[in-house]
């Protein structure tokens, strides 16, 4: 099991103000490198320094309306390629373990080992409590290991591509329908393990929405 958090999002702004009208323009910049874009035309004509000002409410009233969550917390199952993922607003030291507890150990089983990259939050006493705890091990990621490395950030770009498809219009809810993009993740079928997350994990394969008009025994059952 590999465990990472994600570096939080950047944000740059910018206002101008022309003969046709005042403008202002929003990029944010995902831990993952993609770019989302926001521009808006303001309907009264002003200067520079006040479109400039404008862009800087647009891009705050954008992030509050993101609600702040600006983290991922992503952990994947080395064999099933199984991923679990939360957003954070912030990052805390009980958000790890807490993570590992809830979204892992109570879903599934203990872990014999989990491996984990060198950040902070990964080093503290609530960590080795909870590893005492359960009874697994805490290893750190080597850049030599290649069997594990560019795990997560494949990952991540496949999650960033299924929330594009999901998202609504005002790319604002990311962060609600991560599950439904977690659940096309777990489902679709991975050329590297000639199965998709789901089966392997399960057992069988799941039944999807448009299988259920379909006469079948695991639904009759």
């Amino acid at each position: 099991m590999l465990v990472e958090i994600q570096p939080p999002w950047k944000i740059y702004f910018d206002g101008s103000s022309y003969r046709e009208g005042p403008g202002t323009g929003v990029v944010f910049f995902t831990s993952y490198g993609e770019v989302l874009l926001y521009s808006l035309a303001l309907t009264l004509h002003c200067s520079n320094n006040i479109a400039e000002y404008q862009a800087l409410l647009l891009g705050v009233e954008i992030a509050i309306d993101m609600n702040g969550h600006l983290y991922f917390l992503v952990a994947t199952e080395y064999f099933t390629k199984w991923e679990e993922a939360i957003s954070l607003r912030e990052v805390k030291k009980e958000n790890v373990p807490n993570f590992i507890r809830v979204n892992i150990i109570y879903y599934f089983n203990i872990r014999r080992y989990i491996l984990i990259d060198n950040g902070k939050p990964f080093d503290n006493k609530l960590m080795t409590k909870i590893c005492d705890l359960f009874c697994f091990k805490q290893q750190n990621s080597s850049m030599y290991y290649a069997a594990a490395n560019g795990l997560t950030e494949a990952f991540n770009k496949a999650l960033f591509i299924l929330l594009k498809k999901v998202v609504s219009k005002s790319k604002r809810d990311w962060y609600e329908i991560m599950g439904e993009a977690l659940w096309e993740y777990r489902t679709t079928y991975h050329m590297p393990i000639q199965e998709t997350p789901y089966s392997l994990i399960y057992g069988v394969e799941v039944v999807l929405p448009l299988k259920c008009p379909i006469p079948l025994l695991r639904l009759a059952i």
